[in-house]
């Protein structure tokens, strides 16, 4: 009996701690991502979505241990084009932060979420590649294409960000991670077809 109450006590605690940060989060968006936003490109929040998801990559998080992963239903505005779309959010309930990592499908990877990670030094090259794997994960968050041809390295991790084209599955982009003595030093994205890239170092 003592144990089952135990067992109660903790369960409410859990779902009570979940609920708060919940309501830290939607405020968060409410906050970053306003339905009023006048901007051209912006992406909006509709607060009665209330869908997140939580994602767990223990690998991933343990680098950045003050904000957790969520997949947020958010809209972007960019013209007359108006285009929902899963994206992955990190949160920080602490200060009430957002950041949002803006889809590949919209323009390519993102800088701000990547450059997180430079710098970061692995215990083994075992590391690099669990870590890698939920990266790719998250990175792929919104988008219909997917990650094939991985390929890794002493120095260098590749992969291809692929979709189904007119003449079948194509390579959008090619990308390519740097490493040094287990330290992580840019993030390459290149367009096969045009050459051009974005580089986060």
């Amino acid at each position: 009996m003592k144990k089952l109450a135990t067992s109660i006590t903790i369960l409410f605690i859990f779902q009570f701690s979940f609920g708060q940060n919940y309501q830290k989060l939607k405020f968060a968006l409410i906050k970053d991502f306003p339905a009023d936003a006048q901007k051209d490109g912006a992406w909006v929040y509709n607060s009665s979505d209330t869908n997140f998801q939580r994602i767990y990559k223990p690998e991933v998080n343990k680098f950045i241990p003050n904000y957790s992963f969520f997949r947020v239903r958010l809209t972007n505005f960019l013209g007359y084009h108006v285009n929902p779309s899963n994206c992955l959010v990190l949160f920080d309930s602490a200060r009430l932060k957002t950041l949002l990592a803006v889809p590949m499908w919209y323009s390519d990877i993102d800088e701000n979420f990547l450059r997180l990670f430079i710098g970061i030094k692995f215990s083994d090259n075992s590391s690099v590649m669990k870590f890698t794997n939920e990266l790719k994960d998250l990175m792929i968050i919104g988008s219909t294409g997917q990650f094939e041809n991985s390929k890794y390295s002493k120095d260098q991790i590749t992969f291809d960000f692929t979709y189904d084209g007119a003449r079948g599955k194509e390579v959008w982009r090619q990308i390519e991670i740097t490493i040094s003595d287990n330290v992580i030093k840019k993030f390459i994205s290149t367009n096969p077809k045009t050459k051009t890239g974005v580089i986060v170092e």
